[in-house]
């Protein structure tokens, strides 16, 4: 489950604004306020993850009923000097080492079972003319020697990695200054990180009181891992200026991290090496399907300085461990909590705000047809496809929600098919339909009925039939009475507590009656009233207000109390318009 996401510089958001998640989170905020910037933050967080992909038009969950413009339109103003940075916090119950590695003699036995969270922090920045030129002389050296020119264009630049809610980073990455083929990534290693740092010494020259002459401790990894790890590191020197971590040009100075590019920042003198990785993508973050491939200092592959003395012997052997220990480590770290964020995320639905209406001739079961939760149809098929209790569990919920509808699938069969063929389902001879009943007296088509049943059967199928994992909905009270809109929140917390440990809803709505009914709930459960109704607490509930002003999109989290009040001032009244209306 995703903690947190911090968002700047991506479309109306500028300064960096949190936003907190529970298993489920209420967007509220007037029409084009930045609400569903929230949400499609989250869709192109998915694509620089899966894909390494930092210009996206159209995204993998959004289909085609979502355009985000490429990163032009998504950075803030248009400004392609300004970088976008996107920090998600997130769990990691899954297992870390991926790849099958032998872990005994690994130097961090217990990294799989202390690592419980992670963060990233991803910058995106436009790479190109308008940036940083190239130097004449270094353009002349690339048609000389028939190099293609640098990379051009939109880049994941920049990745810091963080576990366990400590806002010390662990591990950055960053790409390359040309991107040109074989140029490896550069990963530094904070190796005076607690997850990591078990020993400790007297860093030269430093001082915790200057005045009192106190020797400041420095934190560090076991002194034979630091010795062999800085053996195969790139020496700082090597970095030369613009390709440095921390240099301009790569995101410094913003959000944690900046400052540490040159391994000062900390002001102890820990251990901060700095490895080359084979890149595979066009991203500062490896894929996170593919092994790594770290390349020791010296190494001709790695692009770096030559050493004139290769090791030999005890020190190769030395060298190839900590190569192997390096890689372990950066794959566990790195790949490992990506992989389950990048999990989570691939398995999420996004429902859009206007759901399609199904046509005539969709209403029949095809098999292999491709389609779309943005849009609704996925829903209308996975009813088509049922074979247990979907439809029956969706029948139940449209009664408790006063729809005064309920589903039904019929199956056709050709005239002429035999028993076996109609018993077994044979492809050719039966396909199954569905309408709507609506209590008439005969079956409809859901185009023949209110828009609203339209609307509101994809939020039901949403809800009720997905594994555990993200659900985004736009305004799932769309073209629905205000009744249904309030029974709607028992859906919503129903939905949230079915798998509390994997389930999260981000929902973004005008409804002032659903949000009645969760406070509702909270009440009630304190009060031990429920009488049959849903339980519901308030550390599962996350109100959140989207509101746009001169510096940009602010969003504020408003806390609900166990009484089911909001302990923060819903800004400018709580749905004040109906009071005035009744004044």
């Amino acid at each position: 489950m995703i903690h947190s996401l911090e968002i700047e510089n991506f479309k109306g958001i500028a300064a960096r604004q949190r936003i907190d998640f529970a298993p489920l989170t209420l967007l509220f905020g007037a029409n084009s306020a930045g609400k569903s910037t929230i949400l499609q933050a989250l869709l192109y967080l998915h694509e620089l993850i899966e894909r390494g992909v930092a210009d996206v038009d159209r995204t993998e969950l959004g289909g085609n009923v979502l355009e985000l413009g490429g990163f032009a339109r998504l950075v803030h103003k248009h400004d392609s000097e300004r970088a976008i940075v996107l920090r998600v916090e997130f769990a990691t119950p899954g297992r870390l080492e991926r790849f099958g590695r032998d872990l005994t003699d690994f130097p961090f036995p217990d990294l799989e079972d202390e690592v419980e969270s992670a963060w990233l922090e991803l910058t995106v920045r436009f790479r190109g003319a308008s940036a940083k030129s190239q130097p004449d002389e270094e353009a002349d050296a690339d048609r000389a020697l028939a190099r293609p020119p640098p990379f051009v264009g939109p880049l994941l630049e920049r990745v810091v990695v963080g576990v366990n809610g400590d806002r010390e980073p662990l591990v950055w990455l960053e790409a390359g200054v040309s991107l040109r083929e074989g140029e490896p990534l550069h990963a530094r290693v904070n190796l005076g990180h607690p997850i990591v740092a078990t020993e400790a010494s007297v860093g030269p020259g430093t001082f915790a009181d200057a005045d009192a002459l106190v020797p400041l401790t420095v934190p560090h990894a076991p002194s034979d891992v630091t010795e062999a790890w800085e053996r195969i590191a790139i020496p700082e020197a090597a970095l030369h200026g613009a390709a440095d971590l921390g240099g301009a040009g790569s995101g410094a100075g913003s959000g944690a991290g900046a400052g540490l590019g040159d391994g000062s920042g900390f002001g102890d003198a820990r251990s901060l090496p700095v490895f080359a990785v084979g890149r595979s993508l066009l991203s500062a973050l490896p894929a996170h399907r593919e092994p790594l491939r770290v390349i020791p200092f010296g190494d001709e592959a790695s692009g770096e300085w030559v050493r004139s003395i290769p090791p030999s012997g005890d020190e190769a052997s030395v060298e190839n461990n900590a190569v192997r220990h390096v890689r372990t480590f950066l794959e566990m770290v790195v790949l490992g909590t990506t992989a389950q964020l990048a999990s989570f995320l691939r398995d999420a639905q996004y429902l859009g705000p206007l759901r399609t209406v199904p046509p005539r001739g969709f209403l029949y079961e095809r098999a292999g047809r491709i389609t779309s939760w943005a849009d609704g149809l996925a829903a209308w098929d996975l009813l088509l496809a049922d074979r247990l209790t979907l439809v029956e569990r969706v029948n139940t919920w449209l009664r408790k929600l006063g729809a005064d509808c309920q589903v039904v699938v019929q199956q056709l069969f050709d005239r002429s098919a035999d028993a076996e063929e109609l018993s077994e389902g044979h492809a050719d001879k039966t396909v199954r339909r569905l309408l709507l009943d609506t209590g008439a007296g005969s079956l409809v088509l859901p185009s023949e009925v209110g828009a609203g049943i339209s609307q509101l059967i994809p939020v039901i199928v949403a809800l009720i039939g997905a594994r555990g994992g993200l659900t985004l909905v736009e305004q799932p009270e769309i073209h629905v009475h205000p009744a249904v809109q309030v029974a709607t929140g028992d859906l919503l917390i129903e939905a949230t507590t079915r798998e509390p440990s994997r389930r999260m809803l981000l929902v973004e709505t005008h409804s002032e009656h659903l949000i009645l009914r969760l406070l509702r709930r909270i009440r009630e459960t304190t009060e031990k009233e429920l009488d049959g109704a849903p339980a519901f607490s308030e550390d599962k509930l996350s109100v959140l207000y989207v509101e746009p002003s001169s510096d940009g999109v602010r969003v504020r989290r408003l806390r609900v109390d166990e009484r089911g009040e909001f302990v923060d001032r819903w800004p400018k009244g709580f749905f004040a318009e109906r009071m005035e209306e009744l004044l």
